[in-house]
């Protein structure tokens, strides 16, 4: 107690948890205050013990271990400091190459009440009988309910067919409500994103999370100029294609522009 009956004030450790005081509720990624040498890191907790990585290749002794802290949330921007690299031109002329894709596109969008068989072929979906079934049994679901949220459609999928498909519940959400983004390999590399897989998979929080930076990135970028030079070159190339959602064009160009990355360093 300090003088005139006043309590002192907490110390501020800046977010730090030192491990005397206790240990995260939560298994997940943390930045950890190291001994030997002394110095701040990263490390993954889980079962009360902290390893190197996720995929549990090191354990580290508990004494080397003296505080941790929740990881940042990740960079995205404001958009307003973050433009993926893209070549727009050579982004058109794949899009050009593509353009029955875009077609194949169009129509599922005309044609959402009756279109497995093409939306099948252009999303690849290349899964057995029963889990199609599934599949276009729940989109039905969120065709009468078009405000179906992405974490509550992809765990309901989850427990029916057992795997997460973070892909295709975006894919169905996108087809109904034309402002979602896709969550497309292409295009997470474009934005730096890389969700963590443990044993190969995905983590539900880690989809959650990588999921709404994604629409948190649509969002922002949008509003910059750079975005409707995007547009316009789209609409020039692809007169055609004009009435497509802002969204999708966006997603056009940053999955032509991941797509020839890929090539050309293969």
């Amino acid at each position: 107690m300090a003088e005139n009956g006043k309590k002192n004030p907490a110390v501020d450790n800046d977010g730090w948890t030192p491990v005397w005081e206790g240990k995260p509720k939560k298994t997940g990624g943390y930045l950890v205050t190291r001994v030997n040498p002394k110095m701040t890191t990263a490390a993954f907790f889980e079962d009360g013990k902290w390893w190197s990585d996720a995929l549990h290749e090191r354990m580290w002794p508990s004494y080397m271990i003296i505080a941790w802290k929740p990881m940042p949330a990740p960079y995205v921007g404001n958009a307003a400091t973050f433009v993926p690299d893209v070549d727009l031109k050579l982004a058109m002329k794949v899009l050009k190459q593509r353009e029955k894709d875009i077609e194949r596109y169009e129509y599922i969008m005309k044609q959402v009440w009756d279109f497995q068989r093409v939306f099948t072929a252009f999303y690849r979906v290349r899964r057995d009988e029963e889990w199609r079934k599934i599949y276009f049994e729940m989109f039905e679901k969120v065709k009468q309910n078009p405000q179906s949220r992405f974490d509550r459609t992809l765990e309901e999928l989850s427990v029916r067919v057992g795997t997460l498909e973070p892909s295709f519940v975006s894919k169905m959400l996108a087809t109904v409500d034309i402002n979602e983004p896709i969550w497309d390999a292409n295009v997470l590399a474009m934005l730096g994103l890389k969700p963590c897989k443990k044993s190969g998979k995905y983590r539900p929080d880690d989809v959650y999370d990588c999921y709404n930076t994604i629409n948190h990135w649509y969002y922002e970028f949008k509003k910059l100029p750079v975005a409707k030079k995007w547009i316009k070159a789209f609409d020039r190339a692809l007169p055609e294609h004009q009435d497509i959602s802002a969204t999708k064009k966006i997603d056009f160009i940053l999955w032509a522009a991941g797509s020839s990355q890929s090539k050309s360093k293969g």
